[in-house]
């Protein structure tokens, strides 16, 4: 299959950024005693949103939003080559 033929699965991409974003908020925790908020997760979920849609707002994101971040793009990006396999 090509790339411009690769379809999203929405269902898949909402479980990868859901799981990812409870292991950072655990992690974080538990490392540094840091609480991951609402606000956080909203705002790094805009600037996925804005990569997504090729803007850029990656200058406004404070260092926890910008690893969960980080982390989003890193999964997603196994799950579109094919080689995120940790869920099937």
């Amino acid at each position: 299959m090509s790339d411009s033929e690769k379809k999203y699965d929405a269902e898949k991409v909402n479980e990868v950024l859901a799981e990812e974003t409870v292991k950072f908020r655990d992690k974080l925790a538990m490392t540094t005693g840091e609480t991951l908020t609402v606000g956080d997760t909203r705002v790094a979920l805009n600037a996925l949103e804005d990569f997504m849609n090729g803007k850029s707002m990656l200058g406004v994101l404070s260092p926890n939003q910008k690893k969960l971040f980080d982390l989003w793009i890193r999964r997603l990006k196994k799950l579109n080559d094919g080689s995120d396999k940790e869920n099937d």
